[in-house]
């Protein structure tokens, strides 16, 4: 019997993260049993437009979905010139209120920090922006906001970070400890998130399914949305709010760094074993 692949994923990010969450075979999700379904509004090319992002999450709340996990950048549009010039105020209240429609309806939402590298509490302003930071990936109260830990429990030298933008970090893999940014040398790929991906051919065309390493915000906050399907799939959803599915996650987190809240890990590094021990 020959297999057929329905999903076209050019560049593996999808497969990846979807593994990073519910891969059940050489590579391990966070949540093996958790079922994964995927609103897609991203090209090979990765470009989306915010409404188009706003009208999956809310028919991802109306499909009555447990959890919503975000991969999204933004801040390097606010360092645009071109971008900076535009009326971004309606594309940021819309992509808000996409946020609340959803945990309104019990949608526990995630979001990736981002891969800059800032500070997203106090990032650069162009002349008539007063938004300040990236609304691709905002801050809300009951949204959880993840930045990207490495192997060695250090914050990735990429991971956004910034007071009250941060509310927790998971593991998003790195490139080792002697890594140096600024020269590329020090390279090792062993300390990357490995899951799945898919193999394809010449043309493009996915033949097969693999594994492969990847770095990034977008590899952590699919290890917290994960941990919060499985928090939900223990207590039910009709018993947690997403106000009380995050809070689960951040009073069972790791402590790192500075005792308390701190702007690189939020409350700490996720601990599923602990999250899971918490009525």
């Amino acid at each position: 019997m020959s297999t057929r692949y329905y999903f076209k994923d050019q560049n593996s990010h999808g497969t990846h993260v979807a593994g990073s969450i519910a891969a059940k075979g050489r590579a391990l999700g966070v949540g093996p049993d958790l079922k994964v379904a995927s609103y897609r509004v991203f090209g090979p090319t990765g470009g989306a437009a915010t409404s188009h992002i706003a009208e999956a999450l809310m028919t991802a709340a109306d499909d009555n979905v447990d959890v919503v996990n975000m991969l999204l950048g933004g801040y390097d549009w606010f360092q645009d010139p071109e971008y900076a010039t535009k009326d971004i105020v309606a594309d940021v209240q819309l992509f808000n209120r996409a946020i609340q429609y959803a945990i309104k309806k019990g949608v526990t939402v995630v979001g990736s920090a981002g891969n800059n590298g800032v500070d997203l509490s106090s990032p650069g302003k162009f002349s008539g922006d007063d938004t300040g930071a990236t609304h691709r990936s905002p801050s809300s109260q009951t949204m959880i906001r993840v930045s990207a830990g490495g192997a060695l429990k250090n914050l990735a030298f990429y991971s956004n970070y910034g007071v009250g933008k941060i509310d927790i970090m998971a593991p998003g893999g790195d490139l080792g400890p002697n890594y140096d940014p600024s020269t590329g040398l020090g390279r090792v790929n062993s300390y990357l998130a490995l899951s799945t991906v898919p193999v394809l051919n010449a043309n493009k065309e996915v033949t097969g399914h693999g594994y492969g390493y990847k770095g990034g915000t977008s590899m952590a906050a699919p290890k917290t949305a994960a941990l919060a399907g499985v928090v939900i799939a223990k207590h039910g959803k009709d018993k947690l709010t997403p106000a009380q599915v995050k809070a689960i996650i951040q009073n069972s987190a790791e402590d790192l760094f500075k005792p308390g809240y701190d702007e690189q890990t939020g409350h700490g590094l996720i601990n599923a074993v602990n999250a899971l021990k918490l009525k």
